[in-house]
């Protein structure tokens, strides 16, 4: 630690290898969830969890997955068929 700095508590570093290691797993799962629209966690919680805590693994891929999945969305909004998500919620349509 450098002069003048405090240490915070709770704050986690990550080796270099680190994290180069987890931006692989993590790309490498975010390939499949492009490919398939799922997956993403399924792939990369086990491979992260050997390398660091789930305290801190379980909310980034939580963060990932949102933002991944609201723009996988947006891009596809145009092919939703929301008259058949309707159905499936219990709400009556027009037939």
């Amino acid at each position: 630690m450098a002069s003048g700095q405090e240490a915070c508590p709770g704050r986690m570093e990550f080796s270099l290898e680190t994290v180069a290691l987890a931006s692989l797993i993590v790309a490498f799962a975010y390939i499949a969830f492009g490919l398939t629209g799922f997956g993403s966690t399924v792939i990369a919680l086990p491979l992260l969890a050997h390398i660091m805590p789930l305290k801190f693994a379980v909310p980034l891929l939580m963060l990932l997955d949102l933002v991944a999945t609201i723009s996988f969305g947006f891009r596809f909004r145009k092919g939703i068929r929301f008259d058949e998500l309707a159905d499936r919620t219990g709400n009556e349509t027009d037939v």
